[in-house]
């Protein structure tokens, strides 16, 4: 695992139990703030499969509209 996979899978475990929104990973892990950047950017989304399928699908859960 990389060390930004790990630290986008730390975070999430870290608020396990609690919906975590794309801006507010954008903001602690890439430092980003830029809300059209965030909106139109898939980094995360192909991070989260990297993790996926290192980790398996059962581990993070996604909640489209948060």
């Amino acid at each position: 695992m990389s060390e930004l996979e790990f630290s986008i899978y730390s975070y999430l475990a870290q608020n396990k139990g609690r919906v975590v929104s794309k801006k507010e990973i954008f903001e602690k892990i890439w430092k980003k703030t830029d809300e059209k950047y965030i909106s139109e950017s898939k980094l995360l989304e192909v991070y989260i499969s990297y993790i996926r399928k290192k980790m398996g699908k059962d581990y993070i859960k996604t909640r489209k509209g948060f």
